[in-house]
């Protein structure tokens, strides 16, 4: 009986300790209830940013629009890069590092094509230590850090387009 009763108090007070430092799972950032409809402009169809973006805004509430009329704003996807640089290379030839960088570069315009941001680059960096006799390890780890950079951008975007239009 004291056991359950501890156990509540120190549940109860872990659960007011978290919320009173401000601690929030994190979540979708929503747009401003003006901006229900979104245009998306980008230069590579296929990116796969691009249909993450998509997919983040209509789970947040958003219509994506096929014409810039119909919505009043536009977000522009105007350069997506993802490139990797050895920085480390070892005299064995066993271990290297190669930093990895992913950035996007994007703009929001309103129906009248006026920016209402101006152009801003995001990017996410990451170093990866590579044994050179597991290199296909090494490339499907790649592939999955860079899901991870990606899913970083757009938080970063969505908190951004989030502060901007408010």
């Amino acid at each position: 009986m004291n056991t359950n009763k501890l156990i509540r108090i120190i549940v109860t007070s872990l659960s007011l300790t978290l919320t009173a430092c401000g601690f929030k799972l994190r979540s979708t950032p929503m747009l401003p209830k003006q901006y229900t409809v979104v245009k998306i402009i980008q230069r590579d169809q296929y990116s796969e940013f691009g249909k993450q973006l998509k997919r983040s805004l209509e789970k947040s509430g958003v219509k994506i629009a096929a014409d810039t009329q119909a919505a009043p704003i536009t977000i522009h996807l105007l350069h997506e890069d993802f490139n990797s640089q050895r920085i480390n290379p070892t005299d064995t030839n066993q271990l290297y590092t190669d930093s990895l960088r992913y950035s996007v570069t994007y703009r929001v315009s309103g129906q009248d094509n006026k920016s209402l941001t101006s152009t801003e680059t995001l990017s996410s960096q990451r170093t990866q230590t590579v044994n050179s006799s597991a290199v296909l390890d090494a490339t499907t780890a790649q592939h999955e850090i860079k899901r991870e950079m990606q899913r970083d951008l757009m938080n970063k975007l969505m908190n951004k387009l989030t502060r901007q239009l408010s």
